[in-house]
């Protein structure tokens, strides 16, 4: 359909009254996540399976745009605290599809570091109040954020000591010192 043909709809829906702009927004947001829009017609439809892995690709570049903008303050928009849970949830599948080298997700998360992932993690956890969310979405994210701290803990601990290696690599003689010495 048509959004011509979806707003009347909608807004009898949803006891939307004409000139109503915020829940406008509303609507093209779920037309964004869940439908296809035909560029020829410019139609809402069902998304094919193909069309729908490029929109939950097209979701986790926008979520982690979002997420960072957010984190250095720069996002322009005001953000709910149920929304950036949505984004931790988003963020740590997507760390993890790049651990697991996922190759159907790789493509789209190329150059993404997890362990950038799980720090942006941890950031958005500490702006989300409790009892501005469902209990069982907060438990959710509460959980992924201590799973991300403990495998940033894990990346840290190997970055440290590889550092440590090196040093001692760097440290010991070389042939050359050995048989300068000789």
């Amino acid at each position: 359909m048509l959004v011509g043909e979806l707003k009347p709809l909608w807004m009898r829906a949803t006891g939307m009254l004409p000139g109503e702009v915020s829940r406008d927004l509303v609507l093209e947001d779920l037309l964004l996540e869940n439908f296809w829009r035909d560029a020829d017609t410019n139609r809402w439809r069902e998304p094919t399976d193909e069309e729908r892995e490029r929109m939950n690709d097209d979701r986790s570049l926008r979520v982690l745009h979002d997420a960072e903008r957010f984190a250095a303050e720069t996002l322009r928009r005001a953000t709910t605290d149920a929304e950036r849970c949505e984004w931790i949830e988003v963020l740590f599948k997507a760390c993890e599809a790049v651990e697991e080298s996922e190759e159907t997700v790789l493509p789209t998360l190329r150059g993404f570091e997890p362990a950038e992932g799980y720090r942006l993690i941890g950031r958005l956890f500490q702006s989300v109040l409790r009892d501005k969310v469902a209990p069982a979405a907060y438990s959710r994210v509460e959980k992924q954020t201590r799973v991300a701290s403990q495998r940033l803990s894990k990346v840290s601990d190997v970055k440290a000591q590889k550092v440590r290696a090196k040093r001692r690599k760097d440290e010991e003689p070389t042939l050359f010192d050995i048989l300068d010495n000789a």
